[in-house]
């Protein structure tokens, strides 16, 4: 079953998900989608206590509030 994730984003989120996508050598929005999900649980399953996996998801926090600032 398809489902569609029609999303509103900022000017400045949508680029940055193209250059990433780029980077990642995805040929469509939902292989980068897929790419990126696989790399978050890849991230947090070598993330051993429940304080590493906070601190790690609080500094992502911090580091889309930087990339806002920086666009």
């Amino acid at each position: 079953m398809s489902k569609n994730l029609n999303l509103k984003v900022s000017e400045s989120l949508f680029y940055e998900f193209h250059r990433v996508k780029a980077n990642l050598k995805a040929g469509t929005n939902q292989d980068a989608l897929m790419k990126m999900v696989v790399i978050a649980e890849k991230t947090l399953q070598n993330l051993k206590t429940k304080k590493e996996k906070d601190q790690f998801l609080r500094s992502l926090s911090e580091e889309s509030e930087i990339l806002e600032i920086q666009n």
